[in-house]
């Protein structure tokens, strides 16, 4: 019997009891029985780490047919990690990377690795982090965020309210984490 409530209860979405239902923005990825999809077709990446690239980089890289980078800067030049003073001028470099990607239909996995407590100390870094999800996050080229790189055990709780909080920012988006 419980089995049937629960088909009932889950039968009752937005979409079955006839509300209007918002369709994700161009470029949404999800994974879908574990496989990575991007506009609701399978995405089979082919990538590359990065980190800042030249135009003719970019170049390279569309004619190897690959097709996903993952950026540890983000494209800001000469920059290891973001820093506190998130700039115009440093969202407007991010978007320049962004731009480059997406006109060779090249997917991003942008980097937000390195804005946490332990790493980039005294910043605002949940602040940081909300203005650039919420900036970026109806790029074209943006497959997804990278939350952490391989992090000890005792980052969970930094990890899970990170991954929660670019959740909410940001729906329609994979979140990567390496451990």
């Amino acid at each position: 019997m419980l089995q049937g409530l629960l088909l009932v209860a889950v039968a009752q979405t937005a979409e079955t009891a006839g509300l209007p239902v918002a369709a994700p923005p161009a470029g949404a990825s999800s994974v879908v029985a574990g496989q990575l999809h991007v506009d609701g077709a399978p995405f089979f990446p082919v990538g590359m780490y990065v980190h800042s690239l030249a135009s003719a980089d970019w170049d390279w890289m569309q004619e190897s047919g690959i097709n996903t980078v993952l950026t540890y800067t983000n494209g800001l030049v000469g920059e290891k990690a973001l820093e506190s003073n998130i700039t115009e001028a440093k969202l407007a470099q991010m978007g320049s990377f962004l731009d480059a990607a997406a006109a060779r239909s090249i997917k991003v996995f942008f980097s937000l690795k390195d804005l946490y407590d332990t790493h980039n100390k005294g910043a605002d870094n949940a602040g940081i982090v909300a203005k650039i999800v919420t900036k970026f996050r109806n790029h074209k080229a943006l497959l997804g965020w990278y939350l952490n790189d391989e992090y000890k055990p005792y980052y969970i709780p930094q990890l899970q309210a990170r991954y929660a909080n670019v959740s909410a920012l940001d729906p329609n988006h994979v979140r990567k984490r390496s451990f």
